[in-house]
């Protein structure tokens, strides 16, 4: 005898809206994990992505949601890189 040959379980329609937040909680904890990783340079953006199953430009708009910039530096280590390029393509 078999008790699951019978089984049938009818999950309604709305239950899908709750499906999809609990995919995307689960996504943004996720990406909350490999945050640090982006932080000290072992991972990428684009291999975090990856691993999410997402695109890059997916997982940039999900940390800016997030309050999460995707540049961390701030005006003057950007103005520095900036009088670099200049210098070194002025020549």
């Amino acid at each position: 005898m078999s008790v699951a040959e019978g089984l049938q379980i009818t999950i309604p329609n709305t239950f899908k809206e709750y499906e999809a937040a609990i995919s995307k909680n689960e996504l943004v904890r996720n990406a909350m994990i490999l945050y640090p990783l982006i932080t000290k340079d072992v991972i990428s953006h684009g291999k975090a992505a990856e691993m999410l199953g997402i695109d890059k430009m997916s997982l940039i708009q999900l940390y800016g949601e997030h309050n999460i910039p995707y540049f961390n530096q701030d005006i003057s280590e950007i103005e520095k890189e900036e009088a670099v390029y200049y210098d070194k393509f002025r020549r």
